[in-house]
């Protein structure tokens, strides 16, 4: 695939999804969730800069918000030819049929209401994404080796299509091979009826859903009784050119590929929220309870229901809370027009107790459209699907009084630390972990090596766990010190037994608030440097200004240490109005990093910018470089400089990647 000027395009799924939305917070949080899901993402706040954007570097796919900018918007969006860079999905609060067709003739691939069903979306995405390249499948002509179909199937070879004719009496041994995705049926043969031919492909399995094309050179109303009857695809007149055969096969075959993706997405997930359908999960339920898989393990099952006729809104606002507040592996249903219902097993007490609290705080927070939530142990009591979640209807708060069920799971304690830590610890020991890389680019034109370290642990498929599944585990368990010393080991390295290709490169590794608390941490870092031959000013040390403010002498002690031994030391997540001008005064560090709360609304809010403009200025006068965070597109990019910060880094740049791999492989 090609751009519009002719340049080679990554394939679709390796290209980035655009994001323009009315609300940055909005596209923050879809990106967010689409990049936890494999996809790379970027937000925009403007549809022109994101036009230019399009054009110097495609995306895979655009997602344009209805609400950003009305009926003149799709007007512009149907004036581009963003339809030709890559296919448009639009968002809307609208789903009325006039809001539907607008964005169908401003070229819409997929129109997904808001509030959105991440399920749903990543389902549309995925579809839209798919290349052109590599369509070309299957052909078989049931027909004569001379007839006047067969004489087409050269044309369909010379356009890449695997195309084969099959007389009409081997048709149970295509049906033994890899099944076609097209039928050609030549209804012309004198010695076979087309419709006993049609009805026998109908009764072979393997054919059975296959897309069916009779093809004739006499009159095709003749055949127009014949396609009702038996279910055939359409009637195709002979002789027909190359080029219109091509376009009809390919049409057919996509209509058809796409018709059973919708058929699989629809008969596993309900298009509304996303979840399980009501008869996957409970005949899934059903199973477990029948064999006891819950008796083995701890188990619960959750109900959600609103009171009030809800439109939607509710029930995926509702679902999205599932998905984020079950552990791996649970299962959620929606069950009916306003209950959702989910099914989960935990190691321990203590992790079913979690779970059960996540999901009352989660389903409050939802404000007035909150659903009734209760959540019932799974002990072997109930024997059905119905008593299950009859006992998690009765754990509904009654009044402000706890219902038995409730307080058999409120009785445990509320940490998760059991099945996460364990598992860090054992990926620890198994060195299950690998380390990624975000650059940090100046924007004063200055040449910059400069990158922040990032951690993933390894699952059993060797597909990474993110940072926020396992890390408030390494905290709960202890095991912070242990995993920061294997990063900052790790990162050394990296720089040192590669110096000749990373002599300008300086790492930024962060540290938990708990590893200050490490005796002599600073003398380790210091020694562990020493001994790998690495000059001190290539590792940058990150503490968080929170951490800065609660443990000031600790943080001071632990940065002198550093600083004599020729280390910098960063500040993250600085924030100006807590404490930030004595802080820059005392501790006077090498760099800060904003934090996102004030550099992520420069572009818009004259008080962030304002805020921000001080702050650099009165960084640079200590000799203190910034750093802005989490920057997400050129607009927020130049109201930064603008500012005078000296330093990005974010998503708009570039994602955290394996920049190192060939560095990090060689060390095993």
């Amino acid at each position: 695939m090609s751009d519009l000027f002719g340049n080679e395009l990554p394939a679709a799924r390796e290209r980035p999804v655009y994001l323009c939305t009315q609300s940055s917070e909005l596209g923050a949080s879809i990106a967010f969730d689409l990049r936890h899901y494999g996809f790379k993402a970027r937000t925009f706040v403007s549809l022109d800069v994101m036009g230019n954007a399009a054009r110097s570097a495609p995306p895979g796919s655009f997602i344009l918000d209805t609400a950003l900018f009305g009926q003149d918007g799709l007007d512009w969006a149907s004036a581009q030819p963003l339809g030709r860079i890559a296919p448009v999905l639009f968002l809307s609060e609208q789903g009325d049929f006039e809001t539907r067709l607008n964005a169908a003739r401003a070229g819409s691939a997929a129109f997904v209401t808001r509030p959105v069903s991440l399920m749903t979306l990543i389902y549309e995405l995925r579809h839209a994404r798919r290349d052109g390249a590599g369509e070309n499948g299957r052909v078989v002509m049931l027909t004569d080796a001379d007839s006047a179909l067969a004489q087409r199937r050269t044309a369909l070879l010379e356009r890449g299509w695997d195309c084969e004719v099959v007389p009409p009496d081997q048709l149970l041994e295509v049906s033994e091979r890899a099944s076609p995705q097209l039928i050609l049926l030549d209804a012309d043969m004198a010695q076979f009826e087309p419709g006993a031919l049609l009805r026998t492909i109908r009764q072979i399995h393997p054919l059975s859903v296959v897309p069916v094309l009779l093809c004739t050179g006499g009159d095709k109303r003749a055949l127009d009784e014949l396609v009702a009857a038996e279910g055939a695809d359409g009637v195709l007149g002979l002789p027909v050119a190359a080029e219109d055969l091509e376009a009809i096969v390919e049409g057919r075959i996509r209509r058809a590929s796409t018709l059973r993706e919708a058929f699989r997405f629809i008969a596993t997930r309900d298009p509304m929220t996303g979840l399980q359908t009501a008869s996957q999960f409970v005949e899934g339920l059903s199973q477990s309870l029948a064999t006891g898989a819950f008796e083995r393990t701890h188990a619960g099952v959750a109900l959600a229901e609103f009171t009030a006729p809800d439109d939607g809104t509710g029930l995926v606002r509702a679902a999205d809370v599932l998905r984020r507040k079950l552990p791996p592996f649970a299962s959620a249903a929606r069950l009916g027009d306003n209950m959702l219902a989910a099914a989960f097993s935990v190691p321990s007490e203590r992790a079913l107790e979690a779970v059960a609290k996540g999901l009352r705080q989660g389903m409050a927070d939802l404000g007035h459209t909150a659903p009734q939530i209760g959540v019932a142990v799974l002990d072997g009591k109930a024997k059905t699907v119905e008593g299950a979640l009859e006992a998690a209807r009765r754990a509904y708060p009654q009044s402000g009084a706890r219902t038995p069920e409730a307080e058999a799971v409120s009785a445990a304690s509320t940490d998760l630390g059991d099945f996460w830590g364990s598992r860090v610890q054992e990926a620890l020991r198994q060195d299950r972990f690998r380390l990624v890389y975000q650059p940090i680019s100046s924007l004063n034109g200055q040449p910059s090596a400069l990158f922040e370290v990032f951690v993933r642990m390894l699952d059993d498929d060797d597909s990474d766990i993110l940072p926020r599944e396992f890390l408030p585990a390494v905290q709960r368990a202890g095991l912070s010190a242990m995993l920061d010393r294997w990063i900052i080991t790790r990162a050394i390295h990296v720089l040192s037994e590669h110096a000749g290709r990373l002599d300008q490169a300086r790492l930024f590794v962060k540290v938990f608030p708990e590893s200050l608390s490490e005796q002599n941490l600073a003398g380790w870092i210091i020694d562990q440097a020493r001994t790998a031959g690495l000059p001190a000013d290539r590792l940058v040390v990150e503490i968080p200004h929170r951490t800065v403010v609660t443990r000031a002498g600790e943080v001071r002690a632990f940065c002198n240490a550093l600083r004599e031994a020729g280390f910098a030391v960063a500040v993250e997540n600085f924030d100006p109005d807590e404490a930030g001008n004595e802080l820059l005064e005392t501790l006077r560090p090498d760099y800060v990093k904003l934090s996102p709360s004030i550099s992520d609304s420069a572009h818009i809010d004259r008080q962030a910018q304002k805020k921000v403009s001080e702050v650099t200025g009165h960084a640079r006068g200590l000799g203190i470089a910034t750093i802005a965070a989490q920057v997400q597109d050129a607009v927020v990019l130049s109201a930064l400089w603008q500012s005078g910060v000296e330093y990005i880094q974010g998503y708009f740049m570039q994602e955290p990647a394996d920049v190192f791999a060939g560095q990090e492989e060689s060390l095993g």
